[in-house]
């Protein structure tokens, strides 16, 4: 559900998703709906979807286009539908915004197959990811998340963790919109040889504005260290 949020200085409405994470917008040359991560991006970078403007409301596009990770895409089923109450028109609308994939997983190769390649190059927007640990993991490359790329680890039974065995960091959070939940799952023994202290933290790192970790349900974050020419330091970079 996408709400009404406001007025853009053209005095067009524009709209933010339920979750704070999405909007809805008109580029400004009055030609093509935006739906993206940025509110007002009027280039790609920022888009999954856009649609060609008819009027200056969303439930008048025809056809959504929609980035597939190759190439733009035309969705001829896809509609946005305006609610409305009576006469007056409540400004909110539906649309499309990337399904959470959702998996357990007890090894590593099945953190890898879930979470694709793009999990692993800080691929743009590479999907919203709920993965269930269900046993320690020995992480044999770093998990990389990119920008408008969301990952929730959790463990339902208590046991789920992510290890570095004292060979790689587990996780890098990097770039606008990137952003990682740790909730219940312990992250061990990670390791990073850095020479910059922006550069640091052995078991997680969380860099750039508007990237962002969420550590809960008793999330345990230990055994991690840095090496390089500031000798072994031991610590996240939030």
């Amino acid at each position: 559900l996408y709400e009404h949020q406001g007025f853009d200085a053209n005095s067009v409405p524009y709209y933010r998703h339920e979750s704070g994470s999405y909007y809805m917008y008109l580029h400004d040359d009055g030609e093509r709906w935006h739906v993206g991560g940025v509110l007002g991006d009027q280039y790609s970078d920022y888009v999954w979807w856009f649609g060609y403007a008819i009027t200056n409301s969303p439930t008048d596009v025809v056809t959504w286009v929609v980035w597939d990770g190759d190439d733009w895409t035309e969705q001829s089923e896809v509609t946005v539908e305006g609610v409305t109450s009576g006469d007056t028109y409540s400004p909110e609308c539906w649309a499309y915004t990337p399904e959470p994939q959702a998996f357990n997983a007890s090894t590593w190769q099945e953190v890898e197959d879930g979470l694709g390649p793009g999990l692993f190059d800080f691929s743009h927007t590479a999907g919203v990811f709920e993965v269930d640990l269900l046993g320690p993991i020995l992480v044999e490359a770093t998990i990389k998340v990119g920008r408008y790329t969301v990952v929730a680890f959790t463990s339902s039974n208590g046991l789920g963790e992510l290890n570095g065995n004292h060979a790689q960091r587990v996780l890098e959070v990097v770039g606008d919109g990137a952003s990682v939940l740790v909730d219940g799952v312990a992250v061990r023994d990670g390791w990073h040889e850095s020479n910059s202290s922006i550069d640091a933290g052995g078991c997680i790192r969380v860099y750039g504005e508007g990237a962002g970790l969420t550590l809960d349900g008793g999330a345990v974050i230990s055994s991690c260290k840095c090496t390089g020419d500031g000798g072994v330091r031991a610590y996240i970079c939030l």
